[in-house]
């Protein structure tokens, strides 16, 4: 209950930002830390969709669609070995949070992967 990513998902929750977790069995001592965030008001997670879902209908991502065509720009920000976000950022010069629901968009669309430590390039 005392561990850095609780205290952060909770400092995330006080500056209104989106916090996900993972429901987990209510008689285990290792989940109080999830289910606490989801009281709290984290939004459940089950599967991946959950999120797609979040942020396919949020009015953020409506704005950022509407702002940019940041595809192109970033797709090409992305090499086929593993390229950081951080890096991928600097490339594209857009923020953080914006550099992420992009990233997710490219990979449901199939043209990028999430690997350990950034994405790669889907060979076409």
């Amino acid at each position: 209950m005392k561990s850095g990513s609780l205290i952060s998902a909770r400092i995330a929750m006080e500056e209104n930002r989106d916090v996900f977790a993972v429901p987990s069995n209510a008689f285990s001592p290792l989940s109080e830390g999830c289910n606490s965030l989801i009281k709290q008001g984290a939004k459940p997670v089950t599967d991946a969709a959950d999120i797609v879902n979040e942020y396919l209908i949020s009015p953020c991502r409506k704005e950022v669609r509407k702002n940019h065509l940041a595809g192109p720009n970033l797709l090409a920000s992305v090499d086929h070995d593993t390229t950081p976000v951080d890096v991928i950022v600097q490339r594209s010069n857009m923020p953080v949070d914006e550099v992420l629901i992009e990233m997710l968009e490219l990979e449901i669309q199939g043209y990028v992967e999430a690997v350990l430590g950034g994405y790669i390039k889907v060979p076409i």
